[in-house]
């Protein structure tokens, strides 16, 4: 019973009687998108911007100790790439291929939503979905050639040769590489 009390008092409540009294079809509509937000919470979901359930009810994790980043070899001979944008443009389809080949081809994110709609959805029509976001996505076989030519508008460069190395780097030392792994090496 004090709860009831408590509500009545409370400003969402008052603001709600009087737009219900004033324009039911807005009432209806407030009363909907809150109904969806509080869906969105249960699953841990992100419908609206306003209030983002990962932004403060995922782990926090520790500060990395260590940093990578991407070098270029064009036939055997380092590519020194001064400009930051270049080296982030031409590193960053490097990461997205490195992540798809840890996980088979498929997108983490893509997954994500898709359990995110399996609650509401039969699985039939989310295994159907998966289906139809994975046949047109990224070709692991056709990145090699896709790439040369990305590489080129960025670097103008002929090389019969390319070669990407992951370096991680100690935050305390970044001059010297704790670890070099070769990524990929393209032939021409």
């Amino acid at each position: 019973m004090k709860l009831l009390q408590y509500i009545k008092t409370t400003a969402l409540y008052k603001f709600l009687l009087d737009v219900y009294k004033t324009k039911p079809g807005a009432f209806y509509i407030i009363c909907l998108i809150i109904i969806l937000q509080l869906g969105a919470n249960v699953i841990k979901s992100n419908l609206f911007p306003f209030f983002i359930y990962s932004m403060y009810s995922e782990p926090q994790y520790d500060i990395p100790s260590t940093t990578s980043r991407y070098i270029f070899y064009a036939d055997d001979s380092l590519l020194p790439i001064q400009n930051e944008h270049t080296r982030g443009k031409i590193s960053e389809p490097i990461e997205r291929y490195k992540k798809l080949l840890l996980n088979g081809g498929e997108n983490q994110v893509v997954n994500k939503r898709l359990h995110y709609l399996s609650y509401i959805l039969p699985a039939s029509v989310v295994s159907r979905l998966k289906f139809a976001l994975y046949k047109k996505s990224i070709d692991l076989a056709a990145f090699n050639e896709w790439y040369k030519q990305y590489f080129n508008q960025y670097v103008h460069l002929k090389f019969s040769k390319l070669s990407v190395y992951e370096c991680e780097y100690s935050l305390s030392d970044l001059a010297n590489p704790l670890k070099i792994t070769p990524i990929i090496t393209f032939h021409e």
